[in-house]
């Protein structure tokens, strides 16, 4: 077929020059004057593609192929793809946050004869985006990519064994959140900014020490499980399924707030958003059942919050056999 044809010439024209592929792509992911959205969304997934790979040898290798290249043209390839940040087209935006975060994976934990970064610029240009954006539509949509990006980045280094978020971890959540808050009128920014806050949970640590930090991290996520969008409110739950994991010794102070929030969410929100409200308890259960067989404090929120919560749940599976 033509797609075979056309992948088989991608294939041989990365083996024989990939240092000129690989711009070649870039430049096509941020010609902004291009007509063909989808071409430049196929870019940068090619590009995406030629820096990762499920296989962790493969992706070592890829990771190895990419340090190898001249720095000048790294640089270009890395700048184009944070042009494309700023696309009018969503899908490009996208496409450029996905090739963003497979490089940073790669060049962030890697350091210079400085002790520096190798993309040392790359989080300030991101949180510059998304704490002085351009007050344009266009600005508003970078902002959105620029926090779709940090969420994909998070996602990514979380799996690594290296601090190299760490310096950069107060500013991250500082302006992840500040995308959450009620202020917040663009519901698109808010949905990247509770994803994102899901991912960069993981490097929260010292922050949730202390309490006026981790009280308005909760409050933001409370908030944002009232905002008028199902799918915040889906993001919201599920930022709190994340903190039941990581930081339950934490949660004595909020239980009784989300106790009556979740409840309510499961009386009166749509499936998507009961389920998650659901999923809160389910991720506290699993913790709870875990310290059973540990030495760890366990503070027995489950047999607390049953007597209110069975008879709901008992009343929403009656629902749902009713056919509702």
């Amino acid at each position: 077929t033509t797609r075979n044809a056309a992948e088989e010439q991608l294939r041989q024209s990365f083996a024989t020059n990939p240092a000129q592929h690989l711009m070649v792509l870039s430049q096509e992911l941020a010609d902004e004057a291009s007509p063909q959205v989808q071409v430049r969304e196929l870019a940068g997934l090619n590009l995406k593609n030629h820096l990762t790979s499920k296989d962790n040898q493969q992706a070592q290798k890829l990771a190895n192929d990419w340090m190898a290249l001249p720095p000048d043209l790294r640089t270009q390839v890395k700048n184009h793809s944070t042009m494309a940040l700023a696309s009018a087209q969503r899908q490009v935006r996208l496409a450029a946050a996905q090739v963003i975060s497979k490089l940073a994976t790669i060049e962030l934990p890697k350091v210079d004869a400085n002790n520096q970064s190798q993309w040392e610029n790359l989080m300030p240009t991101l949180l510059q985006a998304i704490v002085q954006p351009e007050a344009t539509p266009q600005g508003m949509a970078k902002k959105e990519a620029a926090l779709n990006t940090i969420g994909y980045i998070c996602e990514e280094i979380a799996q690594l064994e290296t601090d190299c978020l760490h310096a950069k971890s107060n500013e991250i959540l500082t302006a992840v959140v500040a995308g959450m808050r009620t202020d917040e009128q663009d519901l698109n920014v808010k949905l990247a900014a509770v994803r994102a806050l899901s991912n960069a949970l993981e490097f929260a640590s010292t922050n949730f020490e202390v309490e006026t930090e981790r009280t308005y991290i909760m409050t933001v996520i409370c908030e944002a499980c009232n905002a008028p969008s199902d799918d915040v409110k889906e993001a919201a739950y599920q930022c709190l399924c994340r903190i039941a994991e990581l930081y339950y010794e934490k949660l004595p102070n909020y239980i009784q707030t989300l106790l009556e929030m979740s409840l309510n969410a499961i009386k009166t929100q749509t499936d998507v958003v009961a389920r998650q409200a659901i999923a809160f308890w389910s991720s506290v259960c699993e913790m709870e059942y875990e310290f059973l067989t540990t030495d760890a404090e366990c503070h027995k929120f489950i047999i607390g919050a049953q007597s209110f919560l069975i008879p709901v749940l008992l009343a929403t599976m009656a629902q749902q056999e009713d056919g509702q």
